[in-house]
């Protein structure tokens, strides 16, 4: 060590779950300590949490600390690596996670020392460092495999399992004369409790994720930030879809792919969630598009399609030469703006004015779907196709409830032929479990079923349709007056796409869940999408 060098450390501290209880702060207090007593200056402090070393490694802190390390010793200081037990540098196998083996290799190359409060010897050598590392893996298996059935107990007590509460809930606890936490009950969130309320009557009533999160946004509902340090933000689409698709809304939570019931309120049914999940996953393919803001100031973003190859036809703002500084508005196909005139993938359509197509859309809806001719066979078709996927949908539940019964069957009869007392106690829990499953099952046939009878055959009565379509889209573009973001989301609840033609003309077609919806002319109740079936309407032309 030259007369310039100095004894420095670099401190680091990690947890691998949310720091509730300021574990870091104690990790980095032991390390300061650790320093003084050998006389070191800290030169670096380095954390993170939400990080594990068991199934993986840590993280971008950890690089950056040893990183640090290295270059001061590069420097010619004496430097040391300080945590507070050797666990927290690693706990991996060095297949999922990195060997705390792999990290004295490296202070040996590096010219670092790596010191640890609680278990010194550890980095005294790489033997040492080798057997303890494995023994650090060991630990953490025994722990995961502890929590994982502790957690398992904890489900099928119906209790919560712990983690992160979803919003439009919180947590009563309780406690004894000395202030301890004896037992916790899940209630509803009083500020929140309204805002959930409205998000699954609305997704009962039938609106789709983009309607809820507009609807929201409209009232100033604003989300929960879920850390202290967020904000609180507008619904997004997003952000609606993780809540109708968790089952804890419904007063079930999953462990390891199963769903089990437990005991705090549910804002849904479990028969209504099974439901509509259901749906969703039947008219994604068909129905969906991509989610997020649209191109600001086109009204047919993420509607507009070339007629002529099938392409998506994007919103483009050019200047033009002939006007100085005007800003010419467009649509492009994206065949026609990607390849070149030579290239066999070549749209040569060209871009359509944008506010001539915007003008003719907004004008001729009304006189658009007051055109009856040849709705009532195409509605016709599409409740046929309604009802085969509510069959398939049905088909798979059944097959799910009898692969369900069987497994509870062989689990009741590996109980009952048990002889040993720990055993028949371990098979008895089993066996539960596997009888709660089936009936699960049997209740999502039984959801599945219901809506099959539901879509039964009915007359259609296609003006009756077109004017329950057309009151709707009325009331939504009064509505959004002159926002073109708001007038854009109201065309997408209702259409599928709007074909854009060489020859000026435009075709629109509605989406399989708005015709669904429409089809039946009393009070509207979204069922299932028609599938494949697609509403062409009669085409206008652009003036």
């Amino acid at each position: 060590m030259t007369d310039m060098a100095r004894k420095l450390a670099i401190l680091y501290a990690a947890k691998s779950t949310a720091d509730e209880k300021d574990s870091i702060g104690t990790q980095l207090a032991d390390g300061r300590k650790l320093a003084s007593d050998e006389g070191r200056e800290v030169a670096g402090e380095y954390h993170e949490e939400s990080k594990t070393a068991y199934s993986g490694s840590r993280g971008d802190e950890l690089v950056k600390a040893c990183e640090h390390a290295a270059a001061l010793a590069a420097e010619g200081h004496d430097v040391a690596l300080i945590v507070q037990h050797s666990d927290r540098l690693a706990r991996g196998d060095a297949v999922k996670g990195k060997h705390l083996v792999e990290y004295q290799i490296w202070a040996l190359k590096a010219g670092v020392t790596l010191r640890s409060k609680q278990d010194p010897r550890t980095c005294e050598s790489i033997l040492d460092a080798a057997l303890m590392g494995t023994r650090n893996n060991e630990d953490s298996a025994r722990k995961a495999q502890a929590t994982k059935d502790g957690q398992h107990r904890t489900v099928e007590r119906g209790e919560w399992r712990g983690g992160i509460l979803p919003a439009g809930y919180d947590v009563r606890y309780e406690h004894d004369e000395r202030g301890r936490i004896t037992g916790r009950t899940i209630i509803y969130h009083g500020e929140d409790q309204e805002t959930y309320e409205l998000i699954w009557r609305l997704a009962i009533d039938g609106a789709s994720e983009q309607k809820i999160a507009l609807e929201l946004n409209r009232r100033g509902y604003m989300t929960r930030p879920v850390r202290k340090a967020h904000k609180r933000q507008p619904f997004s689409v997003g952000r609606v879809s993780q809540i109708l698709n968790n089952p804890f809304y419904a007063g079930m939570q999953p462990l390891n792919g199963e769903l089990s019931p437990g005991e705090w309120p549910a804002y849904v049914s479990f028969e209504d969630w099974t439901r509509l999940k259901a749906k969703r996953s039947v008219t994604a393919s068909g129905t969906r598009r991509k989610r997020g803001r649209p191109s600001a100031g086109y009204l047919l973003s993420e509607l507009a399609k070339c007629a002529k190859c099938g392409a998506a036809a994007h919103g483009r703002s050019t200047y033009t030469r002939k006007k100085d500084g005007v800003r010419s508005r467009a649509y492009v196909c994206r065949k026609h703006r990607e390849h070149l005139e030579d290239d066999e993938n070549y749209c040569p359509v060209m871009p359509w004015d944008a506010e001539a197509v915007d003008r003719a859309v907004l004008g001729e809806l009304g006189r658009l779907l007051s055109n009856m001719d040849d709705l009532r066979t195409q509605l016709e078709s599409g409740q046929r196709a309604e009802r085969d996927k509510f069959k398939r949908v049905v088909a798979e539940a059944t097959e799910d409830a009898a692969a369900a019964e069987r497994a509870a069957e062989r689990a009741t009869a590996e109980f009952a032929s048990a002889e040993d007392a720990d055993e028949r106690a371990l098979l008895k829990d089993a066996a539960k479990s596997k009888r709660a499953e089936a009936k699960r099952a049997e209740a999502r046939v039984d959801a599945a079923l219901d809506a099959l009878a539901d879509a039964k055959d009915e007359e259609v009565d296609p003006e009756a349709a077109m004017y329950a379509l057309y009151q709707r889209l009325a009331s939504q573009l009064a509505e959004a007056g002159e926002d073109v973001k708001v007038l854009n989301a109201a065309l997408r609840e209702s259409f599928a796409r709007f074909e854009l033609h060489g020859d000026g003309r435009i075709v629109p077609t509605i989406s399989p869940s708005a015709a669904a919806q429409f089809a039946r002319t009393s009070e509207v109740n979204l069922r299932m999408s028609l599938g494949d079936e697609l509403l062409r309407l009669p085409a206008f032309v652009v003036a």
